[in-house]
């Protein structure tokens, strides 16, 4: 289930699942199954950069905080999603964030929705996804949000649009910033364009540049 409706309102899920039929490099192995007289138990191998998951500085930036040093407060908070759907290798910029007249300065979350959830699976979700431009990425710093999320694999530019050497752009102006960013969420289109609650914890991995998260709205 996806949303529930409760005393605080509809929380809606939008985080995606860890299955390895999508991610290869994802091996979960049930170890013994609870038969009435012991708990179950499972190990489980992945990547820290698959599935919904959090970068933290140091992913981009020696030196830079790791998951287990970035305080909570920032992955919790007042905040917006904005659905702006894009298609393939469209920018989100700087002119669309201001023109929601939605994103308030100084400690917003920011999630941005472009309807790219839907191809998780395809080739398409890592060669041609949208991104957030530079200007878009600087407009967010300069209004001192605490933390960027988006329904794509990368806010950065998509496989097919990366020259050699590439060096990532947008996310290193974030990450730069100390701000975090959340990659792979999904439905935020049946959040829509609205303020309300957003939360996103990482698995505080000692010394990890990045983990998994469980990211939800509340409204």
């Amino acid at each position: 289930m996806n949303a529930a409706h409760g005393a605080g309102g509809v929380v809606i899920d939008l985080s995606l699942p860890f299955d390895p039929d999508v991610y290869p490099s994802l091996d979960l192995t049930v170890t013994h199954e609870a038969d009435g007289t012991r708990p179950g138990g499972m190990e489980f191998r992945l990547g820290n950069h698959i599935g919904t998951h959090l970068d933290a500085p140091s992913h981009l930036v020696p030196g830079a905080a790791t998951i287990d040093q970035l305080p909570l407060e920032l992955f919790v908070g007042e905040g917006v999603v904005l659905d702006l759907p894009r298609g393939e290798n469209e920018a989100v910029t700087a002119s669309d964030l201001e023109g929601t007249d939605m994103v308030r300065a100084g400690g917003d979350i920011v999630f941005v929705g472009t309807g790219w959830d839907a191809r998780v699976g395809q080739p398409e979700y890592a060669s041609h996804h949208p991104y957030l431009s530079e200007d878009a990425a600087h407009w967010l710093v300069e209004h001192e949000v605490r933390m960027v999320g988006m329904d794509v694999q990368s806010v950065d530019l998509g496989h097919s649009l990366r020259a050699e050497g590439f060096r990532y752009t947008s996310l290193r102006i974030l990450l730069e910033a100390g701000i975090p960013v959340l990659h792979s969420i999904a439905r935020l289109g049946e959040v829509g364009t609205r303020r309300c609650m957003l939360a996103a914890a990482p698995i505080g991995f000692l010394g990890a540049d990045g983990a998994p998260a469980r990211a939800y709205a509340q409204y």
